[in-house]
């Protein structure tokens, strides 16, 4: 009796110790996955600015190469300065 005792004490340790194992395990592999989660939501989110700020460069080097060109500043100068040429004249229209 005493010999199916220690033997089943041996086995409970043998598991409380197996089952200790295994948390301190999967608690030290939750952290570092934890913190690697977090850098790629990050990553995403950055990758995403970072495509939306190439867009904006793209836009903004299309105006750029728009506004090199004599017609466009000529527009621009008229709709936004209310600028004229030598001879012509400008009447606003009041509501």
């Amino acid at each position: 009796m005493e010999l199916i005792s220690s033997r089943l004490k041996q086995i409970v340790l043998w598991t409380i110790g197996l089952s200790l194992s295994v948390v301190i395990v999967a608690a030290l592999l939750a952290l570092p996955y934890q913190t690697w989660s977090r850098q790629q939501e990050t990553r995403t989110t950055l990758e995403s600015e970072k495509d939306q700020i190439l867009a904006d460069i793209a836009s903004l080097e299309s105006e750029l190469e728009l506004l090199s060109t004599d017609s466009e500043i000529e527009r621009r100068a008229r709709q936004d300065f209310g600028l004229v040429s030598p001879g012509e004249e400008t009447y606003q229209l009041i509501n």
